[in-house]
This record gives C-alpha cells, structure tokens and sequence, in this order.
C-alpha cells in the first residue's frame, strides 16, 4: 500500500487541482497534506551545482544552437497607470536576490555543465519611449527583442524592459530563458513583482532550485532509475518516434524553431459538454481534450500508434510552490488509435495511457532519451512532434497601486516541435492555441485544423458512440468546397462530339480530304487515304470475319502507317481493338490472346513468325489488300456500315495485374468521347499543330497520339524508335509532344534533340511524378507550355490537366478534373478529408470504364457506388493525393504496391507471382528504388532453395519469357531470408537498396574502346567508377538509356548495334567484343577511341565533345 506522500506524487496536475478544490469544499487545509511529501534537502556546500536532467538537456541544445531563441520565454503586459519605475526597479531586485535562480549563469568544469550562482546580481530596466509609434512597429521591435539568444555563461539570463506607449501607457517585457524557469515560473515573477511594487515583505524561501537539482539526481538512482527505466523502454518499444503529419512545405534538413501561433474561442456549448461528460465518465477535462487531439492527429496522419508529449509540473512538494525555476518535465503519453475505435473506448484509453504515464512522471525527458536513443533526425524533435497542454485558470486583468494590468497576447515566433496544442480553460471561457512549425505550415492551415480539432471535439463529447472514423471533421462549408464546388465540371458535349471515335474521324475526313493525316519515316497519307484504307480493313472483318460490336479485335503491328490504318480499320467495323505489342514476350501476347477471347488479329506477314499458336484466332494481314486478295469489289471511299454505338467498347486494353496476371480494362466510345472534349478545353489545339508521337499503342496514352488528333484535322508524324525523335522532329516541325518525363529527360540530354524540339508550343508530361527538377530542366532549354497530365486507365487516359506555371513546390500539381469528371479525397472511411490532409483519390464521372473484361470480383472492389452523386461508379485509384488550397490535386504516392517505371504501370505482385515461379526459388520480393540519377528501377530479392542459387542472368532471361522488357527488375539480390516485420508481414522498408556505386572488385578499363565505354557508362547511368564486368542493366541501365548507349555508339563508332544484341552482352566488356564482330577491324576501333578522347572531333554533338573534354580532363 503506497503511503499518502507517493498517492500524492502520483497525481496529475489535474487531478491536483481536482483535489484542491474538494478540499477547500471541505474547509481542509491542503497544505497539511502536502507536508506528507518527500522534504527536499538543502545541499552542501555553496559552489558550483549540478543540473537537474533537464537543464542539462536545454544546455546542450543551445550548446548546439547557440544563436536560437527557441528557449526564450516571455511575458507582455499592459500596464495603465501612474507607473513608478524606479519602485519597479526595486522590486525586481528584490525578486532576483530572492530566487538564486536568476543569479544563475552555466559553465563547464572538465567538460561538465555546472550551475554558478552569483551572490548578487543587478538586472537593468531598460525603458524604451515609443510614444507616437505605431503599434505594429512597436510589437515588431518587441519581436526582435525577443529573439535575442542568451548566453548561457553570461549573466543575467533574464531582460526586462518597459515600452512606453503613452502617457500613463506602458508595454512590460520579460524574457527569461527556459533553462531557469518555466510557466509557472513567470506567473510566480508577476505576482512577486507586484507584492514588492505595493511594499510587501516576502520571507525567504526554505529551498532553492540547486537544492531540488541535486535532490532529483539523487532520486534518480538505483533501483528507483532502473524501474523507470525499465518502464518507459517497455512502454516506448517498436516505435518510429516520427508523426507524419501532412505539411505545406517540404521539411527542412535542420529544424529551425521557427513558429507560428492561432487561438480560437471554444464554444461555451462544447466546454459545457466537456465537463458534463467527464463527469459522467470520471475523466478530467486534460483526457477529453486530449483524447479529441488524438482524434485530430490520426484523421490527418492515418497514423495509429500516436506518441504526444505533455508537460507536468515537478512542484509536488510544498517548498517548490513558490520557487522559480525549471521544474517541468515532459511525459510521452503514447495511444493506439483505430477508426473502427468507438469515441467511448479513445476517452478509457486516453485515460488508461495518461494514468500510467503520470505514475511514471518522475522520469526526466533527457534521461529518457538517454534510456530510449531514438534515431537522431535533425529535421525533428526526438521521440515526438506533437505536444498536448490543458491550462486551468489563467490571469486576467488585474488592478493595484492605481495601476490596471492587461496580459497581451503575443506571438514570439518560435515552436519547439511540429505542432502543439494548448486547451486553455479559464472563468471568462475557453480557448484553444496551437503553436506550429512555421518552417512546415501556412498559418490558414493551422486556422482550419483548429477548426477540425474543435468539430471532432465537439462530436466526441456529444456522441461519444461514434467512432473515430465516424466523428464530424469538415466543415458544411468546407463539405461543399470539395464535395461540390470543385466538381462544377458537369457540361453537355457538342451533338458533333458526342459521336464514336471513327465517325468523328469521318466527319474530319468531309472537312479536310486532301489535308497530310500522317507521316511515318518517308511515307505519308492524307486524311482521304487513311480514311480509305481503313474502309477496306471494316469491310473485311465484317464481311469476311463476321466481326461487328461486341466482338475482339486484336491488332499486332508495329509502330507504322499500317498500325494506324488497323486501329481505325477496327474502330469502323464496330468492334474494339485490343493492342498487343510486337515487343512483348509471346507467353503475354498469347495470354491477352486467350483471356480477351479475340476474335480476330490484324498485322503484317512480317510478324506472323513471332506470333504464339493462336487456335480459332482470323489472321488479318494489312501486307496485301485484304479485299483485292477475296475479289470484294466496293468502292474503297465508301464507309463501313458500323453498327457501334457510345456504349460500345472502343478498345480492351490489358494492364498489369497484382494476381500475377494483366488485366484488360473494357473503354467505351462515350468514354473516349468525353475524354476528346476534355483535351480540346485544356489543350487547345490549333491550325498547323504537329504532333509526334512516340508512344507505344499498348500504353493508353497513346490514344491521344494515334486516334484524339485525326478527329480534330492534326497531322501526326509516327516515329519507328526514340533515337528519330530529333531528326523527324526537326523534319516537320513539331508542335505538340506527350511523354513521360523519363522520356523527356533522356531526350534533353541530347543537345541534337533539344534543338530539335526548339519549335515546340506545347508540351505535355504523365504516367509518372513531375518534379519542379525535370521542369527545371525543361525551362533551360524550351520555352512551350507545360502541362502535367493525370489519368489513370480505368479513367479513360487523363482525368485531370495542370499547367505548370513555374512557381510550385518540389511536385507538380496533377491539377484539376477535365470536363464531366469528378475527384474525391476520402480517407479509409469513405470520408472526405481537408485540404491538405492525404487521402485516396476516387474518380467518377463520364470516363470512368465498364471495369475488367470478365473479372467481376475485381470490378466489384476497384469500382465502387457513388454516394455523394447517388448515380454511376467511382474508381478507387489506389492514388495517394491531397487537395491544395487552390482546388488543384497533388499526387503523393501509391496505397499499395502497384509503381511507375518510365511512365509504365507496374504492379509489384505481378512480377513478384512471375519471379516466384522458377525452380530455384524459394521466396521473392520485388521493390522500386531510384537509381543515381532519380529515376525508378526495379529490384528482385530471392531466397533461393537450398540446392542452388540462380545468378541475375538466368533470372533474367526467365522473366523475359513472360513479362515486358520494363517488368523485368535491373538487377537481382540474393538474401538468406526476407525482413518481416512484427506481424510477420513482408517489411519493403527494410529491403536493401542496391549500391550501383559500390562493386567489391572494381575492373579497369583496358583499351582505348573500353574507356569511351566506360565514359559512356558513366554519362548515361549517373555512376563515377564503372567496372568493365559490370552489367549495363544491373547497375541501373533500361530500354530507354540502353537506346542512349547506342545513339552515342553509333555517332563516337559509326556502328549499329542492335538493341536486343545491348541486352545480351551487356557489361564493357561484351559490347566491345560486339563492336568487334560487327566493325571486323579492331585496330580502327581503337583509333576512333583515341580520337575521341584527345580531340572528340569525330562526334557530331557538343554533348559529346564535352564528354570528350571531361575524359581527357580525367586522363590527365
């Protein structure tokens, strides 16, 4: 049974003032009671003292920070009146010799931080008239006065000083520093002064802070340490210590202290329910509000294992009532919150953690973080970013001597952590401040989360059988911002544009016959032509192969003019094309053979000997004329007769599947249509546009390359490969062009492409993050406008424009919703979250597709009602964004483990199904990581069997036989086994990134040819020491830089090396013994080489004379 003295220890601060107050019902002298406390001892002796733990604590932070005011603490009051200063002067004095405290100054002795108490200390008045200033430069100048570092060595460590605003008007200023007092502290001081300042004698007092300092060390030790100790490691085990809340500005490398403040009044109502519930429930006000906080905390962070700091008062003892000093420490109340959690059981479980934590109060902050050792993050206050304070009481005005004295609201412009939110409960009413980090948040960011903690507040207490994820958090006004406002995009499409994707075609072809529709290297058609041709391949399937709507199509052919012919062949006959790739591997095409049940396949003689077995498949040749070789006789300007309508499948086009397996999406005609209207309002086409397109057709976006153009009169200009981007650019004046920024960025590394591209008007960017660095380098070097483009598939292409206007943060806005579309932010509830809190974007809308071709059950789970319309679908995209305070949409991250890779759509799952198939495999994981030069590549982790370990290579070619050359991970890890994390689930987090910069065997080049390789090597991957023996594409090497590599080959050589020979001898090494075979005469090689290196006259760009000067540089 704990005796009365550790029963009252033990107490909270509220649960103290809770006592007091039913003690003075009772007319008993509660500081009878306090006399059953622990006596502190005076110490020995009167030269240097010890720290108490904390001190110590702010002592090395400003040893670290000596210049930050982030420990100033301050008071302003107004004081109207007939003031004496001199009578001011003296009681100060008499203050100062009363507490040793401020006499303190801290020195080191053998390195250990002693207090130094001086006998006597004279603190001046400094007396500034203001007098005819206005108010807002007198507060700015009581600003800098503020932040004013103290040094800890010198003395005093406290300013006062009076701003004379008036006649009988004056401003009075204390600033104290941290390490010598605390809140109470100041109030103490006030009260002090005003006592001296009407002649009262006070007594001295029975303790001193070096006396309490000494005390606590000697408290602190043996067993009272280790059970503490023990305590908070347990307490505190397996957290991260990092809340991620959601900021306006990326997080400094180096917290600044920087801050900002908002109050808000606390409705009388929600303050009269707070009493009334913790009444009802025995919870003090400090565990409702707190609980509330909590609340606020994982509606905005999805976070549910909180840590919240609050600070408690060490004056347990009678004799430290009255003592001004540092006599604070900070308590971690830590709390599992869950949506599913009703409000009821968040209010016990507060209660049950902040019980435990004030029983365990007496540990001190510093040695806590002495006991725990948090990873040390520079960027963020150690164990917790949040604080939680609840103030009863408060001073008011106050009148003596003739004098009326007014506290002043006032904001010092520090923060010691992210966020921290002060209750503070007085008899005039209720207010909330929050003080936030001004490095991390707007201030109208602060004034709508208070507004945010006050709803959830407020419901808590009303209808505490809600649950978290229940409970009220917007605003009606805000409700109808997000929900309604910002989805005003609701518009009738043109009768002319509400047609299917070929009868817009057609009704193109009536307007300009004779107008160049497409080029393709040296071959070109006019609309007429193209319109023609395509006649005759409808005609066909439909006449020939039965085909028309509700019917498959496949189209196999590569990037030409016959591809386009096939599409619009296709789209005529009613039926919807389904693109397979020449590229992709004959496992995949034969899969989307079969699982789209295709009726028929068109493509070229050519590629018949790549094609799998294809039983019950009609193959459709565009080699010859498919109606000259039947002997159909019909005019070829005569249009198909279609019979498709709007909600007739366009195309099925497969994606990658989380199962293992792609999935075909099901885009109707209407889909499209609506998507066209969309790009013709952001994008804004004009006579004389030239697009080019580079997109491969199995990538969705390429509907807006090879289909979107030809219904709006555009000329389009087809390029077979990414190394003709410059030349068929320059050729026909290019003036619109879409790619992924990886694309762009390969492209502007070449000053030839660059140049190139100098004609352009707009640019438009997607299918992966743009980067206010990739803009950057956009700007250096083109002047068109930017748009950054966002869409998902199931959302027909893009959903949402942006154009960047050069003045955004580290991420480009993805924008807003195109026309007939609407965005949802909900958190896992369904329900909207603010602005700027992340949450799961749902689209919904005219271009949100039929779902997946015979996947019901996946349907069903990514395409859910749409309750706030109460008509059609929203699709969960799986896309984690936020609202910015313009209405524009930022793009944060993925919910899940689907990735972009060079602007493809990746699912993990799938390569890690793939991947977990070979033979000698026992387990597998598959991650994203970037590379040196930012961009994402795929990593493959194995736990191979027991009887063997298979090296990159055969893993390699393994996956190549069924997925796409940019599903195949970079690079292979071996591992003895796979990191879990607590629960046993796979820890992506703890998976080794691979080090393209650290090879345990480093081989050097050995010929003239190996180090341009090398060189090159290094330009194009972003790696400093390349090993001969390195593999291009383990180290970070792709399609797009493996075309880069040989551009430069071809134009340092005069060789053609064939892409596919790049992927089978991939290292120095390899490719020079390719270059051999291919050139026939190695000592021309060489001579070449050394050209290179010495004048780079050979090279046909400044790129690569520059690389040509750095090489000799390094030489040298």
């Amino acid at each position: 049974m704990k005796n009365l003295g550790d029963r009252l220890a033990a107490l909270s601060p509220e649960q103290r003032a809770l006592l007091e107050k039913k003690l003075q019902e009772k007319n008993i002298d509660s500081s009878k009671l306090a006399k059953a406390e622990t006596r502190i001892p005076r110490r020995q002796g009167t030269g240097p003292a010890q720290l108490s733990y904390d001190q110590e604590r702010i002592w090395f932070f400003q040893q670290m920070e000596p210049n930050d005011p982030a420990y100033n603490m301050y008071n302003v009051v107004k004081i109207t009146g007939a003031l004496d200063l001199e009578r001011m002067e003296q009681s100060v004095a008499k203050i100062v010799q009363r507490h040793e405290t401020l006499r303190t100054t801290f020195a080191q002795f053998d390195s250990v931080p002693m207090a130094v108490v001086a006998d006597s200390l004279a603190v001046p008045l400094v007396v500034n008239d203001v007098r005819g200033t206005a108010e807002a430069v007198v507060l700015e100048q009581i600003l800098a006065e503020v932040k004013v570092p103290f040094a800890l060595e010198q003395q005093p460590l406290l300013r006062i000083s009076f701003w004379q605003t008036g006649e009988q008007e004056h401003l009075f200023l204390l600033i104290v520093h941290h390490i010598v007092s605390d809140n109470l502290s100041l109030g103490l001081f006030f009260g002090e002064l005003l006592m001296h300042y009407q002649g009262m004698e006070l007594p001295d007092l029975p303790l001193q802070y070096t006396d309490f300092a000494e005390w606590q060390r000697e408290q602190l030790q043996g067993a009272n340490r280790e059970k503490l100790v023990s305590y908070w490691q347990e307490r505190l085990a397996g957290s991260d210590f990092v809340l991620n809340l959601p900021t306006d500005r990326p997080r400094p490398a180096v917290q600044t202290y920087r801050g900002g403040q908002v109050k808000v009044s606390v409705p009388t109502t929600i303050r009269s329910a707070i009493r009334a519930l913790g009444g009802k429930q025995n919870l003090s006000p400090f565990m409702v509000t707190l609980a509330a906080y909590q609340a606020l905390l994982y509606r905005y962070t999805g976070q549910e294992d909180l840590l919240i700091g609050t600070p408690v008062s060490l004056r347990k003892q009678q004799e430290t009532q009255q003592l001004i000093g540092y006599l604070l420490n900070t308590l971690v109340i830590r709390t599992q919150v869950t949506p599913e959690l009703s409000g009821a059981d968040l209010l016990m479980r507060t209660k049950e953690a902040s019980t435990a934590a004030f029983t365990n109060g007496d540990m001190p902050f510093g040695l806590l973080l002495e006991a725990i050792q948090p990873k040390r993050d520079l960027s963020r206050s150690p164990i917790f970013q949040a604080m939680f304070t609840y103030v009863e009481g408060g001073g008011g005005e106050q009148s003596v001597e003739g004098l009326t004295l007014q506290p002043l609201e006032f904001d010092g412009g520090t923060a010691k952590c992210d966020l921290a939110l002060t209750m503070l409960d007085s008899e005039a009413g209720a207010e909330l401040l929050i003080e936030y980090a001004a490095d991390l948040f707007e201030r109208e960011t602060i004034e709508r989360m208070a507004g945010h903690y006050l709803a959830l507040l407020a419901g808590l207490v009303q209808t505490p059988e809600r649950t978290v994820g229940e409970l009220p958090l917007l605003t009606e006004a805000e409700q109808k911002r997000l929900l309604i406002d910002w989805n005003r995009t609701q518009d009738t499409l043109p009768a002319a544009r509400n047609l299917c994707i070929h009868e817009q075609f057609e009704a193109q072809v009536a307007k300009t016959p004779e107008k160049v529709a497409l080029v393709f290297e040296e071959q070109q058609l006019t609309y007429a032509e193209l319109n023609d041709r395509a006649n005759e391949v409808a005609r066909y399937l439909i006449e020939q192969c039965g085909v028309g709507p509700g019917r498959r199509v496949g189209i196999f052919i590569e990037r030409s003019l016959e591809l386009v012919v096939g599409l619009f062949g296709i789209l005529k006959s009613g039926a919807a094309y389904v693109p397979l790739d020449p590229s992709y591997p004959a496992e995949r095409i034969a899969y989307v053979l079969h699982d789209a049940n295709v009726h028929a396949l068109v493509t070229l003689d050519r590629h018949q000997e790549q094609l799998p077995e294809h039983p019950g498949v009609l193959l459709v040749s565009l080699s010859t004329n498919p109606f000259a070789v039947h002997g159909t006789a019909k005019m070829a300007s005569e249009s198909a007769k279609s019979t498709a309508s709007l909600h007739d499948l366009a195309y099925l086009i497969y994606t990658s599947g989380s199962t293992g397996l792609p999935k075909g999406v099901m885009v109707e005609h209407q889909n499209v249509a609506n998507f066209f209207c969309g790009m013709d309002e952001r994008i804004k086409l004009q006579d004389g546009d030239v697009l080019l397109s580079a997109t491969s057709y199995a990538f969705d976006i390429s509907v807006l390359e090879l289909l979107w153009p030809f219904t709006r009169g555009i000329q389009v200009v087809i390029i077979p490969t990414p190394d003709q981007l410059a030349v068929q650019a320059r050729k026909h004046g290019v003036t619109l062009l879409q790619g992924t920024p990886s694309l762009l960025k390969m492209a502007l590394d070449n000053p030839e492409t660059s140049d190139a591209l100098g004609g352009l008007r707009l640019l438009m960017l997607g299918g992966e993050a743009l980067t206010t660095a990739t803009v950057a380098g956009v700007r250096e070097k083109l002047s068109c406008t930017i748009f950054n483009m966002y869409g998902p598939t199931e959302t027909t292409i893009w959903s949402s424009t942006y154009e960047v206007q050069g003045t955004e943060q580290a991420l480009i806005p993805i924008g807003k919703p195109i026309v007939n579309t609407q965005f949802y932010v909900l958190d896992a509830q369904m329900q909207p979250v603010p602005i700027g809190v992340p949450g799961e974007l749902y689209i919904g809308g005219a271009g949100v597709t039929r779902g997946y071709y015979e996947r019901p059950q996946l349907t069903e789970e990514r395409y859910v009602p749409d309750h706030f319309s109460g008509q059609g679908l929203l699709y969960r995209t799986g896309d984690m964004v936020r609202w910015l305070p313009d209405g524009n949409v930022e793009y944060l991250a993925r919910l899940d483990q689907q990735v972009k890779v060079r602007g493809f759509r990746i699912e993990l799952g799938e390569v890690e199904a793939r991947l977990s198939t070979h033979p000698d495999v026992e387990e597998v994981a598959v991650a994203a990581w970037p590379d040196p030069q930012g961009d994402l590549r795929l990593i493959g982790y194995i736990v191979p069997k027991a009887t063997s370990t298979p090296n990159s290579g055969a893993l390699r070619s393994f996956l190549q036989k069924s997925l796409p050359d940019y599903m195949v991970p970079t690079a292979f890890i071996t591992l003895e086994a796979l990191p879990l994390t607590q629960n046993g689930k796979l820890d992506r987090k703890a998976l080794p990134n691979l080090d393209a910069q650290s090879h345990a065997e480093v081989t050097a080049p050995k010929t003239a040819v190996q180090e341009v390789l090398a060189r090159l090597f290094h330009e194009v991957l972003g790696i400093e020491h390349v090993s001969t023996s390195a593999n291009f594409f383990e180290i970070g090497g792709h399609s797009l830089r493996a075309t880069q590599l040989a551009v430069s080959i071809r134009r340092i050589f005069g060789l053609e090396i064939p892409l596919h020979r790049l992927f089978e001898r991939a290292t120095i090494v390899e490719i020079e013994d390719e270059m051999k075979l291919t050139a026939g005469d190695l000592h021309q090689l060489e001579q070449k080489a050394k050209q290179f290196m010495q004048t780079g006259e050979s090279l046909s760009t400044p790129q690569i004379k520059q690389l040509a000067r750095a090489s000799r540089k390094r030489r040298s």
